[in-house]
C-alpha cells in the first residue's frame, strides 16, 4: 500500500515539475483557445487531461462558445447519445455568452449506413441550436448526405410541430452576423434541411447580417428582403439553377456592399427577357463584384444596374485559375455594361500567360489592376507582348496617339516565379528591376508633363517568397520574407 502511493506521490510531484504545468492561468487559456480555433471539438479533450485544466476550460465559457457538430465531434464524443453531450457543451457556454454554431455533415457516407443521424436526430439537433438563436453570433449549417439514403420527409404533424417551434425560437436574432447555408446530395428530402431552415427564418425573423453564403439554396420571389453587407451566392456542378432563381436572390439582397458569384444557371426558355426592362434590379450599395465567369452569369448580370461598382474579380471559385476564354468573354460583355467605364480595380486570374489587353482597355478608369498568373520565367515580364501595351503609345481609331489605361496607379503582378530562392534569382530580380523602369521610363516622364492626362505608375511584382516595387524614383523596396 505505502508504494503504491509512494507512485501516486511521484506521478503527481513529476507532474508539476513539468513545463507546461508550471505556466500560468493566463498563458494556459491562450494555449487551449488557439487548440479550440483549431478544432472546436479539442476543447474536451483539454478538459480531460487533468483536473486543473479541467476546472480552468470549464471555468471559462468562451472556451465552449464554439459548439460544432460534424464527424470529428461524433467520432470523440460519439454518435449514440449525441444530443446528451450536444447538451452538455451548450450548458457550458453559460447563458449570455454569443455562440458561433457549426453544423456539418460533410463525409457522412464515411459513417456506417446504421450510423447516420437519422432525420429525428437533425430536427432534435436543429432545435436545441434553435432555442439558444438569441445568442447566434454565427450559424453554418452543411447538410451532405449521400443520395441513396432512405431520407424523406417527417410525418406531416411531427413536421408542423418541429417548424412551428423552431420559428417561435428564431423570432429574435440580435446577435446573428453571419450564416452559411450548404445543401448536396439528397440533402433537399429532409425535413430538416438547410432550405427548410433558410425558409424559415426569413419569414420568421428580418435578417441584418454582415455575412450571407448560400450554396444550392433556391431563392424566389417570395422570400423578404434582408439586409446583408457580404453576400455570396454558389451553385455546385451537380445542382443548376434557372437564371431567375439567380435574379431573385439579386433582388432579395439588393442593399449588398459586396457580391460572390459563381456556379451553374442555366437560361429558362419560359423566361421572358422582356420582364428585365420592366423590373429591373438595380443594386445601389454594390462596390465590390467576384465572380466566377460564364456566359450564363453575363447575361444575368447585363440585366442588373451596379452604379456604384469600383472593384471587379474575375476568378474561379477559391480565387482558382480559369479558362481564359471565359474570363475575355466575360470582360467583354461586362464591357457593354452601362457603368464599367467607372470601374476603378480589376483583379484577374488566368490560366496562360497571355494578358487580354485588349478587352483590359476597355475599362478606362482603372487606378489598380491585379493580375494573377501562374508558374513563368523572368522573361515573360519583359518581353514586348507582356506589358508593352502600358509603357508605349498606341494610334486610337481618330489618329491620336494616347497611352492605354491613364487614370493606373498600381499594377500588381502575383507571379510563381520559377527556381528557389539563390544568388541567381536575386540577380534576375535585379536585372528585372533595372529592365522596366528603363521600359517604363517615357510613361513616367509623360505623366509629369502637363499637356499628358497620365497617373504615375507603381508596379509590384509578388512570388510566393519575394517581392519587388518598380517606382520612378528608382528606390527599389526588397521583401523576401513570405508574402501573407
Amino acid at each position: 500500500m505505502s508504494a503504491t502511493n509512494l507512485t501516486l506521490n511521484d506521478h503527481v510531484v513529476q507532474q508539476r515539475r513539468t513545463s507546461i504545468h508550471r505556466l500560468n492561468a493566463d498563458i494556459l487559456l491562450h494555449v487551449f483557445k488557439i487548440c479550440r480555433d483549431v478544432e472546436p471539438v479539442d476543447i474536451w479533450n483539454v478538459s480531460r487531461v487533468c483536473s486543473r485544466w479541467r476546472s480552468l476550460s470549464l471555468e471559462h465559457s468562451f472556451l465552449w462558445a464554439r459548439v460544432t457538430v460534424n464527424r470529428r465531434s461524433i467520432d470523440l464524443l460519439g454518435y449514440y447519445g449525441f444530443g446528451n453531450w450536444l447538451d452538455e457543451w451548450i450548458l457550458r457556454t453559460g447563458t449570455t455568452r454569443a455562440l458561433d454554431i457549426v453544423i456539418d455533415t460533410e463525409h457522412i457516407d464515411k459513417y456506417n449506413w446504421w450510423d447516420w443521424p437519422s432525420d429525428d436526430d437533425l430536427g432534435d439537433m436543429v432545435l436545441a441550436f434553435a432555442r439558444q438563436a438569441h445568442r447566434w453570433r454565427s450559424f453554418s449549417y452543411t447538410l451532405d448526405l449521400p443520395w441513396d439514403t432512405d431520407f424523406g420527409p417527417a410525418r406531416r404533424s411531427e413536421n408542423h410541430y418541429t417548424r412551428q417551434k423552431f420559428v417561435e425560437s428564431v423570432r429574435s436574432l440580435p446577435l446573428l452576423r453571419s450564416m452559411r447555408l450548404m445543401q448536396t446530395g439528397a440533402g433537399p428530402s429532409c425535413a430538416y434541411s438547410p432550405q427548410t431552415v433558410y425558409s424559415l427564418l426569413h419569414h420568421a425573423t428580418d435578417l441584418h447580417l454582415s455575412s450571407l453564403s448560400l450554396i444550392n439554396i433556391f431563392v424566389n420571389e417570395d422570400i423578404p428582403s434582408g439586409k446583408v453587407d457580404r453576400f455570396s451566392y454558389h451553385v455546385t456542378p451537380d445542382w443548376s439553377f434557372a437564371r431567375d432563381t439567380l435574379l431573385s436572390a439579386l433582388q432579395a439582397y439588393s442593399s449588398m456592399r459586396c457580391l460572390h458569384l459563381s456556379g451553374s444557371f442555366y437560361h429558362d426558355e419560359d423566361y421572358d427577357d422582356d420582364d428585365d426592362e420592366s423590373s429591373a434590379i438595380v443594386l445601389g450599395s454594390l462596390e465590390e463584384l467576384h465572380v466566377e465567369p460564364s456566359k450564363e452569369t453575363a447575361d444575368a448580370l447585363s440585366s442588373v444596374d451596379m452604379p456604384c461598382l469600383a472593384k471587379l474579380t474575375v476568378a474561379g471559385r477559391g480565387h482558382t485559375m480559369i479558362h481564359d476564354s471565359d474570363a475575355i468573354q466575360f470582360l467583354r460583355d461586362f464591357s457593354f455594361h452601362p457603368h464599367s467605364p467607372l470601374l476603378m480595380t480589376l483583379v484577374l486570374h488566368l490560366s496562360a500567360l497571355r494578358v487580354p489587353w485588349s478587352d483590359i482597355a476597355c475599362f478606362s478608369a482603372l487606378k489598380t489592376l491585379r493580375i494573377a498568373v501562374p508558374i513563368l520565367h523572368f522573361s515573360w515580364l519583359t518581353i514586348p507582348e507582356t506589358l508593352s501595351t502600358l509603357w508605349t503609345k498606341k494610334r486610337r481609331d481618330d489618329g491620336k496617339l494616347t497611352w492605354c489605361l491613364p487614370q493606373l496607379q498600381a499594377l500588381i503582378l502575383d507571379v510563381n516565379v520559377d527556381g528557389g530562392f539563390n544568388h541567381a534569382i536575386m540577380t534576375q530580380w535585379t536585372q528585372l528591376d533595372t529592365e522596366l523602369k528603363r521600359h517604363f521610363q517615357d510613361r513616367w516622364a509623360a505623366a509629369h508633363r502637363e499637356d499628358e492626362n497620365i497617373a504615375v505608375l507603381g508596379i509590384d511584382i509578388i512570388s510566393s517568397n519575394r517581392k519587388i516595387e518598380v517606382r520612378e524614383t528608382g528606390h527599389r523596396n526588397d521583401h523576401t520574407t513570405a508574402i501573407e
